[in-house]
């Protein structure tokens, strides 16, 4: 069983928790495990290259700005180690922000399992310019997604190996994912739950937020695994990701 990190470009940003840190990493992540092959994250969408601003609307002009070299998005990343887009057997997504679902219809053959309660907000901002959903990534009207939801966790294979946590807050939606190894060892991996690890400490969630109260609860709650024993593992923060260049092996127990 192994937990592999996925870098996938990066962004620089005018936000108090991101500025003075560029590059922030933009992170997916690959589970092996007992024959499944699970995406969590699937990055930027490629367009950002040519068009960002066209592509993300304003929010690309300073608020989020996209770098995506040639080989970095998700696809190309894990086809250079080896996995083809068809070899993914699901894909997951902490939200359906740009940074996060910017290549879900890029895995047709693979099952693509989306929470209800993000969706619904998703689709009804995603032609709203900077919303931060953007209808091309993640939305093809004859290939939906399978929907799903929960209230607080949903184990995925029924085997407690991979359980969604629900975090709200940053989005109606937002989950993190909970990988628990044989040995007991977890391993969380946090999406935009929050953006840098610190935060996990002071509380503050992330500046952007649907809904900011919620937000400090689910920081709250991420916080709470982390002190029970979990790594946490936070998608932009460059402490944790500086000097990863290709797809690295988190942690692996045979």
């Amino acid at each position: 069983m192994k937990l592999l990190a996925v870098p996938a470009g990066h962004v620089t940003s005018k936000m108090p928790e991101m500025e003075g840190t560029a590059p922030n990493p933009v992170m997916a992540f690959v589970i092996q495990t007992a024959g499944e092959t699970v995406l969590f994250d699937t990055g930027m969408h490629p367009h950002v290259r040519e068009d960002a601003v066209g592509y993300w609307g304003g929010i690309a002009r300073r608020h989020l700005v996209p770098v995506l070299p040639d080989d970095a998005d998700v696809v190309s990343r894990l086809e250079a180690a080896g996995i083809a887009p068809k070899d993914v057997t699901l894909v997951l997504n902490s939200h359906l922000h740009n940074d996060h679902a910017g290549m879900n219809r890029y895995f047709p053959d693979s099952r693509v399992l989306v929470r209800q309660r993000e969706w619904d907000h998703a689709i009804t901002v995603m032609d709203d310019n900077s919303s931060g959903f953007v209808r091309n990534d993640f939305y093809d009207d004859s290939a939906l997604p399978e929907f799903f939801d929960y209230e607080s966790e949903c184990d995925l294979l029924g085997n407690g190996v991979l359980t969604l946590v629900s975090t709200p807050g940053h989005t109606p939606g937002h989950q993190c994912l909970k990988i628990t190894f044989p040995s007991g060892a977890q391993h969380i991996l946090s999406g935009d739950a929050v953006y840098n690890a610190g935060q996990l400490d002071t509380g503050e969630p992330p500046a952007i937020t649907w809904d900011r109260d919620v937000a400090v609860e689910s920081v709250k709650r991420l916080a709470g695994l982390r002190d029970t024993g979990a790594s946490v593992h936070v998608c932009h923060d460059p402490g944790e990701w500086h000097g990863v260049e290709k797809i690295q092996t988190v942690y692996e127990e045979k």
